[in-house]
């Protein structure tokens, strides 16, 4: 509780001390930055937040032909499954924003090139470089520096964020 008069963040309307929420638009007297946003942009918050979420439910699927790239390698039935029942588990509980996606062109391109690349990182540095030398390290650092430009790239694609933004709006 306040001890003074204080001024909401959103709305920018005085309350009294003993107000733990603003009279005019009902904001927190100590709310964070994100709840301000709420506040304010009821509709863009909701929406940046749906966008958001579909973006980490597609970064597993991005992740998986390292498993596949695994199972390649060494053969064990134990890594095949576990990568078969890892795709089924990120499919089945994405399955409309991915039939979504698969309706976009650009979008299926970009993400199938990207795993490609992953894929081919991960194969280059099991194949073309023994476990035994020093290359090994920079191959596995290859590996997360692709995946994370992959990452930054899926972030700021203006096209995916709009195709994101559209599934929202017809979800």
């Amino acid at each position: 509780m306040k001890s003074y008069r204080w001024t909401c963040n959103s709305c920018h309307a005085p309350n009294e001390p003993t107000d733990s929420h603003c009279m005019k638009c009902g904001c927190s007297a100590t709310a964070s930055a994100e709840e301000i946003e709420e506040h304010q942009k009821p509709e863009k918050y909701r929406r940046n937040k749906s966008v958001h979420n579909s973006k980490k439910s597609l970064m597993p699927l991005m992740f998986s032909p390292y498993f596949l790239a695994i199972y390649i390698y060494n053969g064990h039935f134990e890594s095949m499954l576990f990568f078969l029942l890892f795709v089924m588990l990120c499919v089945f509980s994405n399955i409309k924003l991915l039939m979504f996606i698969a309706k976009d062109k650009p979008a299926v391109l970009t993400l199938t090139t990207l795993s490609t690349l992953l894929l081919t990182v991960i194969i280059i540095r099991l194949y073309l470089i023994p476990d035994s030398e020093s290359g090994v390290g920079w191959g596995l650092m290859a590996y997360f520096g692709v995946a994370t430009a992959a990452l930054i790239y899926i972030a700021k694609n203006k096209h995916l964020n709009l195709l994101l933004e559209r599934f929202y709006a017809k979800s």
